[in-house]
């Protein structure tokens, strides 16, 4: 009721300044609405710090940007609308994909660009739905966040609905030349993490920042898998990477001279950001050795379409063990959900992972 009342409260309160000879203030006086949206998303981002991750900071520090960017830093909280929501969303879908790394784009008003319909946009490609979804729902708890603390009655984004499947990504997997070309690449470089990265993705079949999240404790190489608890897409996901035969010479090497709370590749760079500055690393190879059109369709998560496919047409893995080496969720499982709780043959899974055939992609 208390929170009923502050937002009828703060409502009329919006209601008498912009109509005073027509609404009765409750209040004695009409008090100067002074948070303004970078105020109150500084305060929230101090909060949320608390008990979040890095990884997580990352995702909502990026939609204050976005917010900050369209909304601007002075603008009250409680003049945003529902509407502005909506409009919100359509500016995010015209934003270049990686504006801010674009050498064309730098020290320039993005939203600016955008209302003015800038050619500078047009050879630019544009964010995935995906990635515009995911900033519409950090934006959408943010607002609740201020709803919550009476900055505004409603929250403008409550409205806002995902693209979902309209947003389909574009992303194909690699060819197998086209891999032969970058590993050969990283080979004749002597580009040793690199090399790495893409072959333990290319095995593992693991998403960038569940790769890039390993440690050297997480690897059994005894039993001869890898084992990914709380860092997983979702939280019904059972995720087991059995280690292939053919790598296991190069993860004794990855292991040497390592402490077991270092990650397993790319121990140097430690940043927050680091599953960020990774991932623009690796795409810039990417667009720098397949060119710019095969780029367009290629990305890091391409990897994980090889995996995924190799692995389903070795007919060695049954739809559960497939769910499970993919790490995708089994919650519409009631079989897994409620009585093999997620217990798996490891075992039948490694030896199954070992008949698969990668060599084509080398």
């Amino acid at each position: 009721m208390k929170e009923i009342e502050k937002a009828v409260l703060n409502k009329i309160n919006a209601l008498s300044k912009k109509h005073p000879d027509k609404i009765n203030n409750p209040s004695s006086k009409i008090i100067r609405d002074t948070n303004t949206l970078k105020k109150g998303i500084s305060e929230f981002l101090d909060e949320k710090s608390i008990n979040s991750t890095d990884k997580v900071m990352i995702k909502y520090r990026q939609a204050a940007e976005y917010l900050i960017i369209y909304f601007n830093e002075t603008c009250l909280i409680n003049n945003i609308t529902s509407k502005e929501g909506h409009e919100f969303r359509s500016f995010l879908s015209k934003v270049p994909k990686n504006f801010k790394g674009r050498k064309e784009l730098k020290g320039k008003n993005i939203k600016v660009l955008i209302d003015s319909k800038s050619k500078l946009l047009d050879s630019f490609e544009k964010q995935e739905f995906r990635t515009i979804d995911e900033i519409v729902v950090k934006c959408k708890t943010i607002f609740e966040n201020f709803v919550n603390k009476g900055f505004l009655p409603i929250n403008p984004f409550v409205t806002v609905k995902k693209l979902g499947k309209k947003g389909e990504t574009t992303k194909r997997e690699f060819k197998e030349e086209e891999l032969k070309r970058l590993f050969n690449y990283f080979k004749n470089n002597n580009l040793l993490e690199e090399y790495n990265f893409f072959l333990l993705s290319l095995y593992f079949g693991t998403r960038r920042g569940e790769l890039l999240s390993l440690f050297v404790e997480d690897v059994d190489l005894e039993k001869g898998y890898i084992e990914i608890l709380g860092r997983l897409k979702t939280v019904y996901s059972k995720r087991v990477i059995p280690i292939h035969k053919d790598i296991l010479p190069v993860m004794a090497d990855l292991l040497k001279n390592k402490a077991k709370n270092d990650y397993l590749i790319f121990t140097d760079i430690k940043v927050k950001s680091r599953d960020e500055k990774i991932g623009t690393l690796i795409n810039s190879y990417i667009l720098d050795i397949l060119g710019e059109e095969d780029k367009k369709s290629l990305d890091i998560h391409s990897l994980r379409k090889n995996f995924a496919q190799t692995v389903f047409l070795s007919n060695e893995f049954n739809d559960l063990n497939l769910k499970t080496i993919i790490g995708h969720s089994t919650k519409t499982d009631i079989t897994d959900l409620h009585y093999l709780k997620g217990k798996r043959d490891y075992k039948s899974l490694k030896d199954s992972m070992d008949k698969v055939d990668f060599s084509i992609y080398f």
